[in-house]
């Protein structure tokens, strides 16, 4: 748009307004769709000023976002930090559970065969039983 060289001229105004609302003088947007339209060399000093004015708030927008995504980095690295502890917890309550699992079977293998032994006990003392 700025170039001035775009047959579209239209359509990059149309993708650039959801960028402007809210943030741009009611006249400044009311000027902008006929600078926009215009080829560079059509352009007067109004329409000249118009474009940069709106340029000036793209990179004072992008400025902001580049200072917004700056500052929330260290809190971001914070989270992921606190991400990868609350992981590594998870790894170790996972392992803890399964070997406590592998205990239970342990103990439900042991409980069966001292119940097994116990029968046979019983079966040996009844078969030694005074008759």
């Amino acid at each position: 748009i700025i170039e001035g060289q775009s047959d579209d001229a239209a359509q990059h105004y149309n993708e650039l307004l959801p960028f402007l609302q809210g943030g741009v003088d009611e006249s400044l947007m009311s000027a902008l769709p006929s600078s926009c339209g215009k080829k560079a060399a059509e352009r007067g000093s109004f329409d000249t000023m118009v474009l940069e004015q709106i340029g000036t708030l793209f990179k004072d927008k992008l400025a902001a976002l580049a200072k917004a995504v700056d500052e929330a980095a260290p809190a971001a690295e914070e989270r992921a930090a606190d991400v990868a502890a609350a992981q590594a917890a998870l790894e170790a309550a996972s392992a803890a559970q399964q070997a406590a699992a592998d205990a239970l079977n342990g103990a439900k293998g042991a409980e069966q065969g001292a119940a097994a032994a116990a029968r046979a006990a019983k079966d040996a003392l009844s078969a030694h039983e005074p008759e």
